[in-house]
């Protein structure tokens, strides 16, 4: 995952009112990045399907 595809993601992610779980995840990834400067791929794969399913389960959450 490039940084600009990255930055799309957690920006669309950072939309919604995220468990804490899910932050907590998206804490792990930027600390990982920024200590690797990468990704594992199921760090990747998983960011992903988060960003693809979260405005699906929350078509009646409110946006921050």
């Amino acid at each position: 995952m490039n940084k600009e595809r990255l930055e799309w993601v957690m920006s669309g992610l950072n939309q919604y009112a995220l468990t804490k779980t899910e932050d907590q995840f998206l804490k792990t990834v930027l600390e990982d990045l920024d200590k690797n400067q990468a990704l594992t791929e199921h760090q990747e794969e998983r960011l992903e399907s988060l960003y693809k399913e979260k405005p699906k389960l929350c078509r009646n959450c409110e946006l921050k």
